[in-house]
């Protein structure tokens, strides 16, 4: 009877194992088959992916563009957010966001202008917009005293410059008979 059994018992367990076996084989034959399954999906998921990062990117450049048609020179100055790419962030939002850097550009860019007009009138030779059009960049506490030092600068300049022309008429009067 004992032995009986564990013939029993030994071909049980040899006939599960095949059984087993055979299930495990299908199983990574079917995972070897997602595997290639879902290779394919992630590169198309990723193509499909980089294209609407492609198209939100153009959708981004057209409200710049329309935003600051009459304003190039203040684009340089624009803060480009990387969450404008993403898919939640709507057109409405972007274009929120860029209106909003769009008045502070633009009051910028008029302060330093009417800070050169007003440092101009003291000048001989005036200061032009170009020149400091980089501060559109910087707070304005920065922009007032880098205006002011180049003031400060010309007209040291301009000072020096009048005492040379004085002393050369001076000495040109002086030798003149």
């Amino acid at each position: 009877l004992e032995k009986g059994i564990a013939e029993v018992r030994k071909k049980a367990e040899k006939d599960s194992k095949m059984e087993i076996e055979a299930f495990i084989g299908k199983l990574k034959e079917a995972e070897k088959e997602i595997k290639l399954l879902s290779g394919d999906i992630d590169v198309q998921v990723k193509s499909f992916e980089e294209k609407e990062r492609k198209n939100k990117y153009i959708e981004i450049n057209e409200l710049i563009d329309s935003k600051f048609i009459n304003h190039e020179d203040l684009k340089d100055f624009l803060n480009l957010s990387i969450k404008w790419t993403n898919k939640t962030y709507s057109k409405t939002m972007i274009d929120e966001e860029l209106e909003v850097q769009f008045k502070e550009l633009s009051k910028k860019k008029e302060f330093i202008t009417d800070k050169l007009k007003e440092v101009n009138e003291t000048l001989v030779t005036t200061l032009l917009f170009q020149e400091f059009k980089y501060l559109i960049g910087f707070d304005y506490p920065t922009i007032i005293s880098t205006i002011d030092s180049k003031k400060n600068e010309r007209i040291r300049i301009e000072t020096m410059l009048k005492q040379k022309a004085e002393e050369n008429i001076n000495k040109a009067i002086a030798t003149d008979p």
